[in-house]
């Protein structure tokens, strides 16, 4: 009877502690209101951690989680991204007590008479991992929690404000390989009572292979991190530190760029170290460089990811090439100390260690790098094209973005928080000066280190250290979406500046740029936009101007006929690199706004390829002719002109990437005989095996009545494992049997067909390829009204992509009118979610 009584009053005290007004209502995800509430009501957070790992991917893993803290009186609300019968106890003291709490809407909910009258609380759950977050395959897999997702790995407090310490151990199967976040404290072959769930009829369940790994310093949820797999690895030790690298890549010649990735991780992590005055501050820093990853990389202390095909570089390695590289181990190394150290306190704010990350991935690559680069020209091609290209649509966003609920945090990554986030930045250390910015910045991480701050937070520090009114810019540049339109004009004697805002908003963009002006002489003018300054005399009538000479400035360059004519014509001669990327931003900007056609801005494109020698330069140039390609109705010419180019030009990388962007558009029959000649005799010595995976996938499309012929032979050639399975998936989206291609869509449309992202996004591409657009128009519909789906299932970056991928290649009408049905047919889309598709389909000018 006492029993029942307990039960009785124990359910009645869940169903008050989810009534409490003091307890915000409960919603699917983590609304802010909770995260708010659970940072106010819960502190000293820790988790114990086991993973049961089994030989088979196809049976589940299990595992369970000590969770302890310190609480006000409150209930626990843990988050659990489960079905309820992946919950198996719920324990306290040893004591199941399960049936007393409550499971709903992604949380568990412990209650307060049951935690009883002390802070210090430990609860432990058994549970079944959802396999959303551990990406698995035969012999691999590594867990990806960022933003939201350690909630669909254990029960957790999955806000970024609340840091925790971990520790974790894992089973595995023998001869697997385990990577944490932390050192290893020990590895067993048998299972002992340390490892036990703390549970009275616990029995040991696991005889094989584990792994203990020592506490962690405090990390956010999403920083949590483990890989167990089949891996080779290689450490090396400098200056007392030693770093390993885990990897699955068999290619011999690939495997000999290693030194020079350790070469880039040490020096990043002593350049930081020097700026930060701050040394390293986790355990351990080692990597691994995963196939098929869904990203560049991503920053877990100790267990940092990387995309192979980001490490491991196809040859002859270009600058572009081994810039990008670079700037991504300098990007994820500086998050250890500008996300990972301090974090944001919630993720409205993600862009605050992403712009850290980016601005000084470039001032380390900078003084690393020993090729010739021109930092004006590397700026431009690294933060303002890509800000750009999404800057000037209708789904553009702030900086800084409102976010109600963790499930959307995904959707705030996009290219205004990684790429105009460090233009805004570079803008604010003029106004203040490096040396007050990089002060500001040590007192920052200083002050909350192994905590939270808001970007507020820093504006307040860096205010004081300067007469700037910081607040005023960071209002426009931060919280402000769109970008600044300057119609430029000559006058008798100088010429003038009209600022422009898309939107209608009386707002200034405080920024400083300089203008060339040719004429009688050539004088540069710094214009400081600030001042509200529209007129400039020069003393005389200008042939030209030149915006934005020095790269400074950010927008959108509008000129008159007479100086983009002479533009058109005459860019590659200026002598200044930066003044040259600028001017053919500033020709494709002007092409968008009507001032040019795509043909004009296509054969100067084309002229770039002949006579420019900057290699970023080169990469720009290649990039819009791809995309001006599109616009052109009879590109005969011009492909015989390049595919000469392609053959002649004396720098072997930028022959390779001139056959690559050729081989993605090629259309006479000479050219594609070419290169199906090539490609049977694999004779080609600039192409490695993944260009020559490239050729298979456009020749198939180009050469229907060979495409199976074509697969199978590219598929005999392929020896690593991992590519195999590759090419495999993607090759079907190249069939010319429609109803393949059909199949391949239809698989797509499932969790399960876009398990690897990267190849389901790959396989879009080529479904949706410029030569079958006519036929893949019907995919538009089906694949926007996915969309949800693929958010929901997918990793952050590919709503975007997918929308993308789907997109690009469509100039039709018939793709604009069913863009526009899906837009008519959802006028209450999810905001977040719109300005993905707006951004990818702003080409075809959707009515929005």
């Amino acid at each position: 009877m006492r029993i029942y009584h307990y039960i009785i009053f124990a359910v009645m005290l869940v169903i008050t502690a989810c009534s409490d007004s003091s307890v915000p209502a409960l919603v699917e995800g983590v609304s802010k209101e909770l995260a708010v509430w659970r940072a106010d009501n819960y502190s000293d957070v820790r988790y114990r951690l086991h993973f049961d790992v089994p030989d088979n991917r196809e049976e589940a893993i299990k595992g369970w989680c000590t969770i302890s803290c310190v609480r006000h009186n409150a209930p626990l609300i843990l988050d659990f991204k489960a079905e309820a019968n992946q919950v198996h106890a719920i324990l306290i003291d040893s004591i199941d007590v399960t049936n007393d709490c409550q499971i709903e809407r992604e949380h568990i909910i412990v209650p307060n008479a049951l935690l009883g009258e002390s802070d210090t609380v430990s609860v432990t759950i058994e549970f079944t991992a959802s396999d959303m977050s551990l990406n698995r395959s035969d012999d691999y897999l590594y867990t990806l929690l960022v933003p939201d997702r350690a909630r669909t790995l254990f029960p957790c407090f999955d806000q970024p404000d609340m840091k925790a310490l971990f520790t974790l151990s894992l089973t595995m199967p023998e001869g697997w390989t385990a990577v944490g976040n932390t050192t290893v404290n020990s590895e067993q072959w048998t299972v002992d009572s340390a490892l036990v769930p703390p549970r009275a009829t616990a029995q040991p369940l696991y005889t094989v292979h584990c792994t203990l790994y020592t506490e962690s310093e405090p990390l956010s949820t999403y920083l949590f991190a483990f890989v167990a797999g089949k891996f080779q690895s290689q450490s090396h030790t400098r200056d007392g530190r030693t770093i390993t690298a885990y990897y699955r890549e068999t290619d011999e010649a690939k495997l000999q760029q290693l030194p020079d990735v350790f070469d880039l991780v040490f020096s990043s992590l002593r350049w930081l170290e020097e700026y930060t005055a701050i040394d390293y501050p986790f355990a351990k820093y080692d990597f691994i460089i995963m196939p098929g990853f869904q990203y560049g990389g991503m920053e877990h202390t100790g267990a940092t990811l990387y995309n192979d095909r980001s490490i491991f570089l196809d040859g002859p390695i270009s600058p572009a090439d081994a810039l990008r590289r670079a700037q991504l181990i300098a990007h994820e190394t500086s998050h250890m100390w500008f996300g990972d150290l301090v974090t944001m306190r919630w993720f409205n704010d993600v862009w605050t260690k992403e712009v850290f990350a980016n601005y000084y991935a470039a001032l380390i690559t900078d003084d690393l790098l020993d090729f010739d680069l021109d930092t004006g020209v590397a700026q431009l091609y690294e933060s303002h094209i890509p800000s750009l290209a999404e800057d000037r649509t209708s789904g553009g966003t702030a900086i800084q973005q409102q976010l109600d609920n963790m499930q959307d945090a995904g959707l705030i990554y996009n290219n205004i928080i990684y790429n105009k986030a460090p233009i805004m930045m570079r803008k604010l250390i003029e106004i203040m000066g490096a040396d007050a910015f990089r002060d500001g910045i040590r007192e920052y991480l200083e002050r909350y280190s192994y905590g939270n701050a808001t970007w507020d937070d820093l504006v307040a520090i860096l205010d004081a250290r300067t007469d700037a009114d910081i607040s005023a810019f960071s209002h426009v540049w931060v919280t402000e979406r769109g970008m600044p339109y300057y119609d430029i004009a000559p006058t008798d004697s100088g010429f003038s500046i009209t600022e422009n805002d898309i939107l209608g908003r009386e707002i200034t963009w405080q920024q400083t740029f300089e203008m060339t002006i040719l004429g009688s002489s050539t004088t540069n003018v710094e214009v400081n936009i600030a001042n509200g300054d529209s007129l400039f005399n020069v003393g005389f009538k200008p042939i030209a101007l030149l915006p934005n000479s020095d790269g400074r400035g950010y927008g959108a360059f509008l000129l008159d006929s007479q100086s983009l004519e002479y533009l058109l014509n005459n860019w590659t001669k200026l002598p200044s690199p930066t003044t040259r990327q600028a001017s053919i931003m500033t020709i494709y900007e002007n092409c968008l706004n009507g001032r040019c056609t795509a043909a004009q801005a296509l054969e100067s494109c084309i002229m770039g390829l002949c006579e420019e020698s900057d290699a970023l330069i080169l990469q720009t140039a290649m990039s819009y002719v791809r995309e001006l390609a599109l616009s052109v109705v009879d590109m005969r010419d011009y492909e015989k002109q390049i595919y000469e180019l392609s053959k002649s030009h004396k720098v072997p990388h930028i022959r390779r990437s001139l056959q690559l962007m050729l081989a993605r558009m090629m259309q006479t029959d000479e050219v594609i005989a070419s290169y199906h000649k090539q490609w049977l005799s694999a004779s080609n010595p600039l192409w490695s095996e993944r260009d020559y995976m490239l050729m298979a996938y456009e020749l198939s499309v180009r050469m229907p009545q060979h495409s199976q012929e074509i697969i199978a032979m590219q598929r005999s050639r392929i020896a690593n494992a991992d590519r195999q399975r590759e090419f495999d998936f993607i090759s079907r989206a190249c069939d010319a049997d429609s109803t393949v291609r059909d199949s391949v869509f239809q698989l797509l449309l499932t969790p399960e067909g876009r398990a690897i992202e990267p190849f389901a996004l790959s396989a879009l591409y080529y479904l949706n390829h410029p030569l079958r657009a006519a036929y893949a128009t019907k995919y538009i519909y089906p694949a926007l009204a996915a969309l949800e789906d693929v958010k929901r299932t997918g990793d952050i970056f590919i709503p975007k992509s997918w929308a993308v991928y789907l997109l690009w290649s469509h100039r039709s009408e018939r793709a604009a009118a069913e863009l526009q049905r899906f837009l008519d047919d959802n006028p209450d889309y999810h905001p977040l979610l719109m300005t993905k598709i707006l951004q990818a389909g702003h080409h075809l000018n959707p009515l929005r």
